[in-house]
């Protein structure tokens, strides 16, 4: 094994750059074969130092990606099959370890995953420079008393760790990345302001965490604060005050359950916005008053290169779905949950928005509504229990080249949707779109009416399910002259559970070179495909159920 690891040893050399070397025996602290999420790796690589070639902290992120594509180009990490994930093998791993037990600066101690359930020794903490101990049983800390070194502590996924030893952080004035997310901590240690170099603090998922500290302002260098999913609901005054520390990504989220007043709410908005030095932030607003105050009040709304993932009302989860579609990316998001009609702010925050998901919205009858001006940045949109829409775009107030940006549209649980595009087509719509998902949409007769197929050239992936009454996929009369060429980049088509489907294109004339995957489930009238060895060189497989 130590001659393979030599061999092996000969790629990361030969990495040109220093930065590269760090960022690649960073990954060595989780655990083997694991998936890393890449903003989390990038955000610790930042707050490290390790992009030191890049002043503004923003702009490392861009850095940290480029690093990130040049270690998977040359295989030291791989990508994952989870989006916005990567891994390294379990080899490079022990590699990576036997590297940085050689170099005194980044000497690493890693035991994750290993069922620990009492605390390292104190010799053992003394001598690294890194430790990560995630994903463990630990339930207590030692009271260390020299740890002055260490600068990377990573304590994720304790379940079992309730209590930090008031003294813990007395000596680690060099730490920089402190991860105590998904503990059962209840309060952070008197010591905590000793931790003066910290610049990237994880406290998600700390449910029993309803409080920080006013000694939070001693981290002056702290950059990124992510309280996401704790019992806080009030941030430190300190935090606003004189804008120290300088906190330049914040993440806050809540339980959509938790039930918090109007006026503690506004407070916390102000407090947010209150913020100068902010690059990033994900916030969850319960009213859409909440979000105007923000917009209205915060110097950074102007700041064309501030970033967000806003969740406005009331849903079930604050997550993204549909951004997962998007890998290494910084996106401006918007969920928008249980409102009805439109609210001037939303449009406003629109004109930024690259990720938008509507839910369960009320009181309109297509997006255009929001103003098809202020849609043109957006790359993924998602419109989900909308149960009033009847179109997603009315092109008779669109624009020429509307949703020009959008690369992913997914409708699902419209029960009134009718059409996509009502209306004429303008030139130049949608044309970068490559994937459309139409999932339970009952009253949905015609997914590309008035020609709107002829300006889908970048159509990679279609799926339609549990649409009944849809008859044709593309319908012959809304699509005159069709060139043979339509839909020159489809590579993957899904039809399930559609009964009264009878045809997905008029006749054998079309060409489908792009064509790779046909998924089809419970379509029993669907009895002929316009598929066939010459049409259609690249259909690899065909996915059916046997009966049919």
């Amino acid at each position: 094994m130590n001659e393979m690891l030599e061999f092996l040893k000969f790629c990361y050399e030969d990495l040109d750059g220093e930065d590269k070397k760090v960022c690649f025996l960073y990954g060595a602290l989780f655990p083997e074969d694991s998936d890393i999420f890449v903003d989390y790796l990038v955000e610790c690589w930042k707050a490290k130092g390790f992009l030191h070639s890049v002043d503004e902290f923003r702009d490392a992120s861009d850095r940290g990606h480029n690093i990130l594509d040049n270690l998977i180009k040359v295989s030291l990490l791989e990508k994952s099959a989870v989006k916005r994930h990567v891994r390294m093998n379990k080899v490079l791993r022990s590699m990576a370890l036997k590297i940085s037990s050689e170099v005194l600066d980044h000497k690493i101690l890693a035991r994750p995953c290993e069922g620990l359930k009492q605390p390292l020794k104190e010799e053992e903490w003394t001598s690294a420079r890194q430790i990560s101990l995630m994903n463990n049983d630990l339930c207590s800390l030692p009271a260390i008393s020299n740890c002055t070194n260490l600068s990377t502590l990573l304590l994720q996924r304790n379940n079992n760790l309730m209590i930090i030893p008031e003294s813990f952080f007395l000596s680690m004035q060099r730490l920089q990345v402190l991860d105590l997310h998904a503990t059962t901590i209840t309060s952070l240690p008197p010591s905590l302001p000793c931790l003066t170099h910290v610049r990237a603090l994880y406290l998600n998922s700390c449910k029993g965490l309803i409080e920080l500290p006013s000694s939070l302002e001693a981290l002056v260098h702290l950059k990124v604060l992510d309280i996401r999913h704790t019992g806080i609901i009030v941030l430190p005054i300190q935090v606003g005050r004189h804008h120290k520390p300088n906190v330049q990504e914040l993440m806050i989220d809540v339980d959509p359950n938790t039930s918090w007043s109007d006026q503690v709410m506004k407070i916390i908005t102000e407090e947010v916005s209150a913020l100068t030095r902010l690059t990033s932030l994900t916030f969850f607003f319960p009213k859409v008053e909440c979000l105007a105050i923000f917009v209205r009040t915060s110097p950074l709304w102007a700041d064309l290169r501030f970033t967000f993932q806003f969740s406005v009302g009331i849903c079930n989860s604050n997550k993204y779905h549909i951004l997962d579609y998007f890998e290494y990316q910084l996106c401006k998001c918007l969920k928008y949950a249980n409102d009805e009609g439109t609210h001037p702010v939303i449009s406003e925050v629109l004109t930024k928005t690259e990720v938008f998901e509507l839910i369960d919205h009320r009181n309109i009858l297509s997006l255009s509504e929001f103003g098809t001006e202020n849609l043109s940045e957006l790359r993924a949109c998602s419109v989900e229990g909308c149960k009033d829409i009847r179109c997603i775009i009315d092109g008779d107030v669109a624009p020429p080249h509307a949703f020009k940006c959008l690369e992913r549209m997914d409708i699902k649980n419209a029960s009134s949707l009718h059409c996509i595009w009502k209306g004429p087509v303008t030139v130049g719509s949608l044309g970068r779109m490559t994937s459309l998902t139409l999932f339970n949409c009952p009253e949905l007769k015609k997914i590309f009416s008035n020609g709107l197929i002829k300006q889908l050239s970048e159509l990679k992936h279609l799926s339609v399910e549990v649409c009944h009454k849809i008859e044709e996929i593309i319908i012959e009369t809304e699509n005159h002259c069709l060139d043979p060429r339509t839909l020159p980049s489809l590579k993957k088509l899904v039809l399930h559970d559609l009964p009264n489907l009878r045809s997905i294109a008029p006749n054998d004339l079309l060409i489908w070179p792009s064509l790779e995957r046909l998924d089809i489930a419970s379509c029993p009238s669907l009895l002929k495909l316009p598929f066939t060895s010459i049409n259609a060189i690249n259909l690899r497989s065909i996915d059916v159920e046997q009966s049919w």
